[in-house]
């Protein structure tokens, strides 16, 4: 299927602070706590994480509101959250990411959740919460926030995650006074009641959503879920139903359409705040005029970069320029576009820095890559979010290996670096080190492989942390060259 992806890219270079989304629903903190596991505690059989990083982000409906600011858009949230140091938390991010808020307070804790992280993985997740029918008072504060805010509103979305906010009262009050008023909303739903959507203009459940509507199991295929949205639709008064299949895609039922939208393959990280993602581009995007089939390209092209990264991350505008810009130039271009001089790399450490990427640098020659080199190379990405490898250039190679190194030329070395999928970037340098390059990216993590030690490693001063990764034995290009070598001279007896 082709898309407009020139209309795309032009609207995402606008400039759209004068269009105001209002998000209301279930404001959350997700808190992660990221370390390293080495051993087994003796008081049980469970893992010790050594804790060495802690990071607050901004979950649920105000997750929302983030990527819709990171899109362009001016948004304003509305929501509850405790008298606690979490609800302070939740308005000081808000606050930092200049988020429009009408944050109530309540006598329930701030709903929170907090994920240890260890080597990469997710060992358990602490919830903090309690959930309970909303007093008709705070009800009425909500709808109170929702009118005031209204008359300057272009598009409403309702983010439900179940924890209270989104009451049958509440939700049917938005939605109907938005219809009176012409606004159209958006329903992110959660659970089985979905007569508190009646009359919206879109609908987003994932395939376990859209069960808990329907009352029981359905195949993850077009053609099971097709008479099931119909019904829904007609049943509950919904215009539009964009049903998330994960690896599937996206299927998407109107009155006059009926179709299917497949995702790209990604390698998946973590799937939290990816429905987050899903509706507030595809809010962006109809906002916008695109049309349904771009819109949810767009949705699913967002959705997709963000469940390679590792916890709740929002979509960057300019990571899906990026993309878009190389789509229809080929595998071949996206290779190129990795390979990158000081400028482009230093525009790239901004926009993933803004992003919340971990930025992970680490260099060598990579003279004729082998199994060493790609397990050393798949493993240092796994410590972070974005790889960038620094490439010894011919000359460097020559001083360092001898006039017979390299074996294969430095543009030919970047292209198959760039390659690999775990890796993000490759820059080329002329120095005989990568200190000035170090200097330049200021690393979040300096990976080196061998037996260094930390005041052996050059540019470690301008990096957060270093980590020294052990060469596998018997892996080496030097050996790769002798065995070569030696074949060739057996030939010849």
């Amino acid at each position: 299927m082709k898309h407009d992806l020139n209309k795309i890219i032009q609207i995402l270079e606008e400039d759209l602070s004068n269009k105001r989304i209002l998000v209301v629903g279930d404001i959350m903190l997700d808190q992660y706590f990221i370390g390293q596991v080495n051993r087994i505690s003796p008081e049980a059989p469970v893992p010790i994480v050594n804790c060495n990083q802690e990071e607050n982000r901004l979950g649920g409906a105000a997750n929302v509101a983030l990527n819709l600011k990171k899109l362009g858009c001016n948004v304003t949230v509305i929501g509850l959250i405790g008298q606690d140091d979490n609800g302070k938390t939740i308005e000081k991010l808000l606050l930092d990411e200049e988020i429009d808020h009408l944050l109530i307070e309540h006598d329930l804790p701030t709903t929170t959740k907090k994920r240890i992280i260890a080597n990469q993985q997710q060992i358990v997740r602490v919830d903090i919460e309690e959930i309970t029918t909303l007093n008709v008072e705070v009800q009425d504060q909500i709808i109170d926030s929702v009118i005031s805010q209204l008359k300057e509103t272009e598009l409403v979305i309702i983010s439900d995650y179940g924890k209270s906010v989104c009451s049958e009262r509440v939700c049917n009050y938005t939605i109907k006074e938005s219809n009176r008023q012409g606004i159209p909303v958006i329903v992110d739903p959660k659970g089985p009641h979905w007569k508190k959507y009646s009359g919206a203009k879109y609908i987003t459940p994932n395939m376990k959503e859209l069960e808990d509507a329907w009352g029981q199991t359905i195949n993850n295929d077009h053609e099971s879920i097709t008479p099931v949205c119909i019904q829904l639709k007609s049943k509950y008064n919904i215009d539009n139903i964009a049903v998330t299949r994960s690896e599937h895609g996206i299927s998407f039922f109107s009155h006059t359409n009926s179709d299917h939208y497949p995702t790209e393959e990604k390698e998946v990280y973590d799937v939290s705040g990816a429905g987050d993602t899903i509706v507030a581009t595809l809010t962006f995007a109809l906002l916008n005029e695109l049309e349904i089939e771009d819109a949810i390209y767009l949705a699913n092209l967002a959705a997709g970069t963000v469940i390679e990264k590792l916890g709740t991350y929002p979509i960057i505008k300019d990571e899906l320029l990026l993309h878009l810009q190389s789509v229809d130039k080929g595998l071949r271009s996206k290779i190129h576009s990795k390979i990158v001089d000081n400028e482009e790399l230093t525009e790239l450490l901004v926009q993933w820095r803004e992003a919340g990427d971990e930025i992970v640098f680490t260099n060598g020659c990579f003279d004729l890559i082998h199994h060493g080199h790609i397990t050393y190379l798949e493993q240092a990405r796994k410590y972070g979010d974005k790889l960038i490898v620094g490439l010894n250039s011919d000359e460097s190679v020559k001083v360092l290996k001898g006039a017979s190194r390299p074996i294969i030329k430095e543009q030919d070395r970047a292209l198959m670096l760039a390659s690999f999928s775990f890796i993000d970037a490759v820059i080329i340098f002329e120095d005989m080190t990568p200190a000035n390059l170090i200097k330049l990216v200021k690393p979040d993590l300096l990976v080196k492989g061998g037996d260094y030690t930390v005041d052996t490693i050059v540019g470690a001063e301008h990096s957060k942390r270093v980590k020294i990764i052990p060469f596998i034995d018997g892996y080496s290009t030097t050996n790769l060259i002798n065995h070569i070598q030696s074949l060739g001279s057996k030939s010849n007896v």
